[in-house]
């Protein structure tokens, strides 16, 4: 609770101390869970992006947990912004298979709308490893990864998305 009061009083060392001895103390409780996503958080303002994966790793293990879709979704953009697109795709696969278990054929959701937001952001980290030159991330392997996640009633957004990107980034042929 000291830790939550320092932070609306913005006075994140303070912050920081309290929760750091909560995950210490409490580590995988409902209580050291809280405190290892706020400090995720503040990491992520800071563009600390190994800090956020030290955080929230513990929670790839709970998956039952509230938090851990939201965990995984920061760990797949840590990892993208630490330029390391496969350990980031895997994530983001993660992340919608956890939502295409919850969702099944049900009409759409709030859930079926961030499962879609992550299969846009596949196609954004897909177009950092193909402008990595990697032979991975190939323009003749982009269709058939997109189906393998995104399922048939995706793949024309991803395809559409993925394509608007590399016109953005100048690779219209």
């Amino acid at each position: 609770m000291r830790g939550k009061a320092f932070e609306e009083l913005k006075n994140k060392p303070l912050a920081k101390k309290d929760y750091l001895f909560v995950i210490k103390s409490a580590g995988n409780e409902p209580e050291g869970i809280q405190a290892r996503m706020s400090l995720a958080e503040y990491a992520v303002e800071e563009d600390r992006h190994r800090d956020v994966l030290e955080y929230l790793s513990p929670l790839e293990k709970m998956p039952e947990d509230p938090h851990y879709p939201y965990a995984i979704y920061k760990m797949a953009w840590a990892n993208y912004n630490l330029k390391e697109i496969r350990r980031a795709l895997g994530y983001l696969e993660k992340h919608i298979s956890y939502y295409d278990e919850r969702i099944g054929d049900a009409a759409l959701t709030a859930e079926d709308s961030i499962r879609e937001n992550s299969l846009s952001d596949i196609a954004l980290f897909y177009l950092e490893g193909f402008e990595g030159n990697s032979s991975e991330f190939s323009i003749e392997k982009s269709a058939d990864y997109f189906e393998n996640i995104g399922k048939k009633k995706n793949i024309g957004k991803m395809n559409l998305r993925f394509a608007k990107l590399l016109r953005a980034h100048d690779h219209e042929d």
